[in-house]
């Protein structure tokens, strides 16, 4: 331990650091300087390196440069949130798909927010047309009356029903469907009597 001339109150450690003597305590330097009580009872502010003793590195004149900060990491999304996009990107998929197939389906219908305006420009025989046009594999009159009641929900089934039968219910070719849209159907019979209707290429 070494005494600080003026200042009896301090001494430099064996660490060559300034402490008090009564309590040990070490002192901290702001730019190199030490707030200190001489024997008089006067503070005064005392370079850290001037005194005998000091160790330079601990009460360097230089501050030391700080680092930049780092670059905070964004937060990972929660688990309930990334289910929820998941959901909504799953239901916005399922909704395209939805609107492709109705424009496969009626190809002269212009789309709408509502249901029964997406229809509202197309009558019932251009669906069944159009119905019977978009089929690969053939379509019964019951199954194009099944999609009738979906697109036209504000019509009556037997009404709709009536319609069918007398564009493409005739039991032999040319319909009144082909007569006067100047198309051709290509018509198979099931063993039980059931006719599958398809756009003939």
């Amino acid at each position: 331990m070494k005494a600080i001339p003026n200042f009896s109150n301090y001494r430099v450690n064996a660490e060559g650091a300034v402490e008090t003597v009564n309590s040990s305590k070490v002192l901290k330097a702001r730019a190199g300087k030490l707030n200190m009580l001489n024997d008089s009872g006067v503070r005064e502010s005392v370079v850290a390196t001037t005194i005998a003793g000091v160790n330079a590195e601990i009460y360097g004149e230089t501050a030391k440069p700080k680092a930049a900060p780092k670059a905070k990491a964004k937060p990972k999304a929660e688990p309930a949130l990334n289910k929820k996009i998941a959901t909504a990107q799953a239901k916005a998929k399922a909704a395209k798909a939805s609107e492709a197939a109705k424009a496969a389906v009626i190809k002269t219908a212009k789309p709408a927010a509502k249901k029964g305006a997406f229809f509202k420009h197309v009558g019932v025989i251009q669906v069944i047309c159009n119905i019977v046009s978009a089929s690969e594999t053939g379509i019964t009159a019951e199954g194009i009356l099944d999609q009738l009641v979906k697109l036209f929900p504000q019509r009556e089934r037997a009404s709709m029903q009536n319609t069918v039968r007398a564009q493409i219910g005739r039991k032999q070719q040319p319909t009144r469907m082909e007569r006067e849209r100047k198309i051709t159907f290509d018509i198979t019979t099931s063993l039980d009597g059931i006719k599958f209707y398809k756009l003939a290429k």
